[in-house]
């Protein structure tokens, strides 16, 4: 062999060698060849588009569905397996997989074309993404929510052709269509995003907006609303009297009220409960419906600096975090540990109910009824104060001016209720003039007192009376409803 042929036979072994390299390499970071082992940064350079989707798993792992295959992890040392598909991806799929709507139902989960119609599902078993409907794009809810519920599925409510909706579709497994499900009660006008728990065969459905197609406004819906579903039994489902109807149970916190109304704002099913984060708020809120509670609970894991799509396992949100000053992506795992042990957090109504509203009216009633009531007797019984001040009677009606004389009577009363005719002529009595003339002075005196103090006060007085004791003899009483006190 002379040295032209090895030479050639060494450029063609170091091609050879050169593709197969950089073809591997190639694969790490766009299409890794079937059952190969990814590390967390690789994985990353996967995630830079849209076009993955986190999903659940019934193990300690999840999946992330990618257009020519999935990962299966993460493993040891945050590796994933990737896996291609058993055959190839519907080509219906023509969106990013971001925009599919996933729910999970037994070990399958089903993804939901956006818009409603076509539905695929993956089985993680066979490995495969299939399409199981025989419909078509209906383009007719967009952000419905999808749910499954007794080996059911769901769509209710969303955006299409200038309208929101609140109608519930179910998929009809023997026909592959959407067959309309009817709902009775309090049906809010439309359904377009929100937050919404299944729990003990209740939906409840909050924090949506609705619009109409005459000016495309959208509406804030203030209240709570509850949808009954069927009940699961031993035997199959239970259809009771209120199935599939709705309920308005009143309105919302203002945390909630006041919440920006945007996609990017998240929500999750944690421990029976709803967990929600709003974009730009730090903190988190659980919801209990139940028991008609909201907790506010501060953290620092920044999970509204996460990307749009996450799920949850166990106790971890899995995400992605988009650097912004490179424009990369990475993992990001968000730690739910000891959330509910925090000693900041705060708890208040989620919802003012009808029930709410009618004892509030009643404590109102109540006590509008006590504060009359005591300004009644506040003012009846500080009615009866009749203050003298020098020659002065002060009271709410008004002042009455007084004689001498009739001042120092006054002052009788105050001291004594009850005055002798005796004691009462003693002011009248004058050495120079006869007995009978201070008897018709006391007698007009009186008299004009008497009923000065009525015309001004509306009261008279005092009256006399016979004495019990000695019938000749007249005593003057001070009326019981008058209370004089000194100034």
């Amino acid at each position: 062999m002379n040295k032209k042929t090895i030479f050639w036979i060494f450029l063609i072994t170091l091609n050879f060698y050169s593709k197969h390299f950089f073809a591997s390499e190639k694969n790490d970071f766009t299409k890794a060849s079937n059952d190969s082992i990814l590390k967390n940064d690789n994985v990353s350079k996967l995630l830079e588009t849209k076009d993955f989707l986190f999903i659940e798993n019934g193990k300690n792992y999840f999946h992330i569905l990618l257009r020519n295959g999935f990962l299966t992890g993460p493993f040891q040392n945050d590796e994933f397996i990737y896996k291609d598909y058993s055959s190839p991806a519907p080509k219906e799929i023509n969106v990013e997989l971001q925009a599919l709507i996933q729910t999970k139902m037994g070990p399958d989960t089903y993804l939901l074309y956006p818009g409603g119609g076509m539905l695929f599902k993956f089985n993680e078993s066979s490995g495969a993404i299939k399409r199981i409907d025989r419909s078509f794009a209906h383009r007719n809810q967009y952000s419905g929510y999808f749910f499954s519920h007794n080996k059911s599925l769901y769509l209710l409510g969303g955006y299409g052709f200038w309208e929101t909706k609140s109608l519930l579709t179910k998929f009809n497994f023997s026909s592959g269509e959407w067959d309309y499900i009817p709902t009775t009660g309090q049906a809010p006008e439309g359904i377009d995003r929100g937050a919404f728990l299944i729990k003990d065969s209740k939906l409840y459905a909050a924090g949506f907006v609705s619009r109409n197609s005459n000016n495309q406004k959208e509406k804030r819906e203030d209240n709570l609303y509850v949808l009954s579903l069927p009940i699961s039994t031993s035997i199959g489902e239970s259809m009771a009297s209120d199935t599939f109807n709705w309920e308005k149970k009143g309105v919302l916190n203002p945390v909630l009220l006041n919440a920006p109304i945007t996609a990017l704002n998240k929500d999750w099913v944690y421990k029976d409960n709803l967990l929600i984060n709003i974009i730009d708020d730090p903190n988190l809120y659980l919801i209990n419906p139940t028991e008609n509670i909201i907790q506010t609970i501060p953290n620092d894991l920044l999970l509204h600096k996460s990307g749009e799509k996450s799920i949850i396992k166990d106790n971890e949100i899995i995400s992605t975090v988009r650097n912004s000053a490179t424009g990369s992506v990475s993992m990001a795992y968000f730690d739910l540990t000891g959330l509910e042990n925090n000693p900041n957090i705060t708890e208040e109504y989620l919802y003012r109910n009808s029930d709410n509203f009618y004892n509030f009216l009643i404590l109102g009633t109540v006590l509008l009824i006590s504060i009359i009531v005591f300004l009644w007797i506040f003012f009846k019984n500080t009615s009866r104060y009749y203050i003298l001040v020098d020659n002065e009677i002060i009271h709410t009606k008004g002042i009455l001016k007084l004689s001498e004389i009739e001042s120092v009577l006054i002052s009788l009363f105050i001291n004594k209720k009850s005055l002798a005719n005796s004691i009462i002529m003693s002011l009248f009595a004058e050495k120079s003039k006869t007995k009978d003339y201070a008897i018709k002075r006391k007698n007009k005196e009186l008299t004009s007192l008497n009923k000065r103090f009525t015309d001004l006060y509306g009261v008279t007085l005092f009256y006399n009376q016979k004495s019990k004791t000695d019938s000749r003899q007249t005593n003057y009483i001070l009326n019981q409803k008058i209370n004089l006190k000194q100034g």
